[in-house]
């Protein structure tokens, strides 16, 4: 069994927390998409709202918002 007391808890992504992520990276939608791996109009999507964030998506965006990737 793996050992994950060091893993830190992070929180769900919200529209809002994107913009904030992006911004905070000084980063254009077709940046963040190009990170994602998906397309600047998915990115707009998730920002406003219209589509749920997945899991995946979710994850990519906890570890930018931990600082856990460098930029």
């Amino acid at each position: 069994m793996t050992d994950t007391t060091n893993i830190a808890e992070a929180g769900v992504i919200t529209p809002a927390d994107i913009v904030k992520i992006r911004n905070a990276r000084n980063w254009k939608r077709s940046n963040l998409a190009s990170y994602l791996g998906c397309n600047y109009t998915t990115v707009w999507r998730m920002e406003n709202g219209k589509i749920s964030i997945d899991g995946a998506h979710q994850r990519l965006l906890q570890q930018l918002q931990l600082g856990a990737v460098a930029a």
